[in-house]
């Protein structure tokens, strides 16, 4: 579920890559048709066999999801307890703070079970990366640098949105998981949008750009340095 909004998106994209370049005559129809030939293998070899496994583990239930719901049944039977279900509606989590809070620093950095938390000055830097990232995405200037390929853009916002939104359902409707790991698919694309924004917006507050952003990027490494340290070694938190 994780990533699955990423894994469609991902092979819409190429097949529109394929036909575009067809369209262009940059690629020869035997040369897309080699190339998605061998997309298809790379997936198959790497999806199918646990396909195959579930199939063979629970008796045909490819996906899992029929063995998921039985063996939750058992579990109700034998005394489990019920999955959480605290919302009634989407409104209900929506204004949530605890739970948004908790999955903000699991994203960051929540340790044990999400009991050990760092010191707010870490989420609070993450926070202001993002936001400061957005404001530069946000920019209207003519020299600012922009995606070469706009389909590539949506598609990242797409898989982003199909994500979220799969996290929030399995919350709502399924078990309340406050945890970033969740949502995690996200940081590649989500990292391109930061390192975009951050770059305009130093750019369009200095002239010398460069040295701030690579002080920038060594704060940042230096952040991430100390939140590495600090799971290693819980008590310096």
């Amino acid at each position: 579920m994780n990533s699955y909004g990423f894994v469609l998106v991902g092979g819409c994209y190429f097949l529109f890559s394929l036909i575009s370049q067809v369209r262009k005559k940059t690629l020869s129809n035997r040369r897309a048709s080699l190339l998605f030939a061998i997309v298809t293998c790379l997936v198959i070899i790497c999806v199918l066999p646990f396909l195959v496994r579930n199939y063979l583990l629970y008796n045909g239930d490819f996906l899992g999801m029929a063995t998921f719901k039985k063996e939750y049944q058992s579990w109700l039977a034998n005394g489990g307890q019920v999955l959480q279900h605290p919302y009634g509606s989407f409104s209900n989590l929506l204004f949530d703070s605890p739970f948004w809070e908790m999955t903000w620093h699991s994203i960051v950095g929540a340790f044990g079970y999400l009991t050990i938390i760092l010191k707010p000055i870490y989420y609070t830097y993450y926070l202001l990366i993002f936001f400061g990232s957005v404001i530069g995405l946000l920019l209207n200037n003519k020299n600012n640098i922009k995606f070469v390929d706009p389909p590539l853009k949506w598609s990242m916002i797409i898989g982003g949105a199909i994500t979220v939104l799969l996290f929030l359902y399995y919350t709502l409707m399924i078990d309340r998981q406050p945890q970033g790991r969740y949502i995690m698919s996200i940081v590649p694309p989500l990292m391109i949008g930061v390192t975009l924004g951050l770059f305009r917006l130093v750019k369009s507050i200095s002239k010398h750009y460069r040295p701030c952003f690579v002080l920038l990027t060594l704060t940042y490494i230096l952040m991430n340095g100390i939140i590495l340290i600090c799971y290693v070694n819980p008590n310096l938190m």
